[in-house]
């Protein structure tokens, strides 16, 4: 699997900045941007945002929610 989580990271920064709470697409911006199935977008968004929780960059809110907060560059 190729590590989409930069990409990921970039997209949320398009939405805000450092320390701000920004509701998110990531799954339908997957989809689009690198033509992954359903499947494949929710199995990347879920390893990309836990790479990101531990890196400390982002974490979501609620794992079902579309909120993620920014949390480092």
């Amino acid at each position: 699997m190729t590590d989409y989580t930069r990409a990921i990271y970039d997209y949320l920064r398009t939405l805000g900045d450092v320390g701000e709470v920004v509701p998110t697409a990531i799954h339908p911006y997957l989809m689009k941007n690198f033509d992954l199935t359903p499947e494949e977008a929710r199995r990347v968004r879920a390893q990309a945002m836990l790479n990101l929780k531990t890196r400390g960059m982002a974490e979501r809110l609620n794992t079902r929610g579309r909120y993620v907060k920014i949390l480092a560059e």
